[in-house]
């Protein structure tokens, strides 16, 4: 049955075009008429957020804020930076919806690695912020990303991206210790 007509992007105006959305009768699921495909889908992403390199934090209070998280993250996480400030990790204990938010946003609730060959694979990995955080958690990381702005954000970080679908990793043999693809599914 027919949901919405005559849909347009007007958020991030960057792909073109008017959709009708649909709902599937059997399943309930909504989707696109006419369907993106991969030469498409590109567009909606054309100037996404994931294209931008992380920004480091500007002014004292953002510094001392991510000085405090950085500490707690390396008390709970193990991942190291190169300016931190010790009682973060008892500061944060005080703001248990802000710690929260950092465990399941930033860190999404990654464990502590437990030895150093332990690898880990971010499907839609984007601009490779969190990759860059489980790398700095002593984590061995790799991200996949079909879009190529994004990628070459994570490439520019130094990190081991492919772009590409999950396709590329079907002839290989590794395996990785942890699978993540958070944010993933709203844009299937």
């Amino acid at each position: 049955t027919c949901l919405h007509e005559g849909l347009q992007d007007h958020f991030f105006e960057c792909a073109p075009g008017v959709w009708t959305l649909y709902r599937c009768l059997h399943c309930g699921n909504a989707f696109l008429d006419p369907r993106p495909d991969l030469k498409s889908i590109s567009l909606a992403y054309g100037s996404y957020y994931t294209h931008r390199s992380y920004d480091i934090a500007h002014g004292i209070v953002h510094r001392v804020w991510q000085a405090l998280r950085d500490d707690y993250l390396y008390a709970e996480f193990g991942a190291t930076s190169d300016f931190r400030l010790w009682p973060g990790r008892w500061f944060l204990r005080l703001f248990p919806v802000g710690r929260q938010g950092i465990d399941a946003a930033l860190a999404r609730n990654l464990e502590l690695r437990k030895n150093s060959e332990a690898r880990l694979l971010d499907v839609g990995c984007g601009n490779g912020n969190y990759l860059e955080f489980a790398q700095r958690a002593g984590w061995r990381v790799r991200g996949l990303d079909f879009d190529a702005k994004a990628t070459a954000a994570a490439r520019a970080r130094g990190l081991d991206v492919d772009e590409g679908t999950i396709q590329l990793l079907a002839a290989e043999e590794a395996s990785y210790d942890r699978i993540t693809l958070s944010q993933g599914l709203e844009h299937v």
